[in-house]
């Protein structure tokens, strides 16, 4: 593969947090009860990808758009600090893979998720060093293939790759031109899969072999 930057979705190619991110979530709910039954685990591994304002439109169906807003804000404060306590799960392989990777390729973040959780991610993992640059929904409000291009632009790559595990991530590759890399260890399933990938791997340390 020809590649001079390499882009990485977050939540369910670099790491796991959904354990965190339930706990934190409930914790908010206790004080509101009746807003809606007890979140699961799955239903947060299902948010998993996508914008801040589609997770409120799941998660609180009950509630009017701008009290949907409210109670989501509630619920990712709560989750940063959360997690800045007990982490996420790195998958197998990451922080090594990353090392090596970054010798010689300049990487990037783009995420869906709201504004602070990728510098939580760093701050917690000690990743930060690996990786140049980041971007997400919550710091611009843009879709994922538009922040790749933002990055892209500032890297100032010509021929970048993107890692992810989702639908959503091989549409924003398709938007932003990019060759796709499908984490098949991820989040992707049913219809959250992607139908279609450059390449496919079945645990991070195979994109030493490709790349």
């Amino acid at each position: 593969m020809i590649a001079d930057a390499v882009l990485f979705d977050l939540d369910g190619t670099l790491w796991n947090s959904v354990a965190g991110v339930s706990t934190a979530w409930q914790r908010v709910l206790d004080k509101y009860p009746g807003i809606r039954k007890p979140i699961t685990d799955q239903e947060i591994a299902d948010c998993m990808g996508f914008t801040m304002d589609e997770i409120a439109q799941k998660m609180f169906p009950s509630l009017a758009p701008d009290e949907q807003n409210l109670m989501l804000e509630r619920c990712v404060e709560e989750e940063q600090a959360y997690l800045r306590q007990v982490g996420g799960k790195l998958y197998e392989g990451v922080e090594e893979t990353l090392a090596k990777l970054a010798a010689k390729y300049p990487l990037a973040i783009v995420s869906n998720c709201q504004r602070g959780y990728i510098e939580c991610f760093l701050d917690i993992t000690g990743l930060k060093k690996y990786f140049c640059d980041y971007e997400s929904f919550g710091n611009t409000g843009l879709e994922k293939g538009d922040n790749l291009l933002l990055v892209i632009k500032r890297l100032q790559s010509h021929h970048p790759v993107y890692v992810g595990d989702m639908i959503k991530d091989q549409l924003a590759a398709e938007y932003a031109h990019l060759p796709y890399i499908f984490a098949d260890y991820g989040f992707g399933r049913g219809n959250l899969a992607p139908v279609k990938w450059d390449y496919r791997i079945k645990n991070f340390s195979q994109l030493l072999e490709l790349l």
